[in-house]
């Protein structure tokens, strides 16, 4: 009972640490380039899970639909958490073969509304538009400018 409860000690305090690193991440990139998403912020193109931080504010405000048109998988990250604690609190581990499938067939899930996503709303349509100030677009605007500039 003790290993386990030290092995859970553990685990809480490095998803605390990690929990900690992200948040801190996400508000310097906020900060730097107007969006905390890891994507939009270095290459200046939307992920699977753009919008759903505007999801859940929308739902927060009781905007159903809203929080659809952000995201039409909000609801799903939620069944996400409660599984994955369950298998957790069960199991002990979270590497248990039928969680992993889960997992597996939710990350597709993701990617085939994030490819029709793209299809559909891409590049012009909030939340999935382009983001002219990440670090990947100003790169390559000072590198075309360098090359205008020597041509010159």
């Amino acid at each position: 009972m003790g290993e386990r409860v030290t092995k859970r000690q553990t685990t809480v305090k490095k998803a605390t640490i990690l929990v900690a690193f992200l948040i801190l991440y996400m508000l310097i990139s906020h900060w730097l380039t107007g969006t905390a998403c890891f994507f939009r912020s270095t290459i200046g193109v939307p992920c699977p899970g753009c919008g759903l931080t505007r999801a859940y504010f929308a739902l927060l405000s009781l905007d159903f639909k809203a929080a659809f048109a952000y995201h039409p998988l909000f609801w799903y990250i939620p069944i996400v958490v409660i599984v994955s604690l369950v298998f957790y609190f069960k199991y002990d581990t979270l590497e248990v073969k039928g969680l992993i499938k889960f997992y597996q067939a939710s990350a597709l899930l993701f990617v085939l509304v994030f490819i029709i996503r793209l299809i559909i709303l891409f590049p012009f349509k909030e939340p999935l538009s382009l983001n002219e100030a990440a670090v990947f677009a100003r790169v390559v605007r000072q590198v075309i400018n360098l090359f205008k500039n020597t041509a010159q």
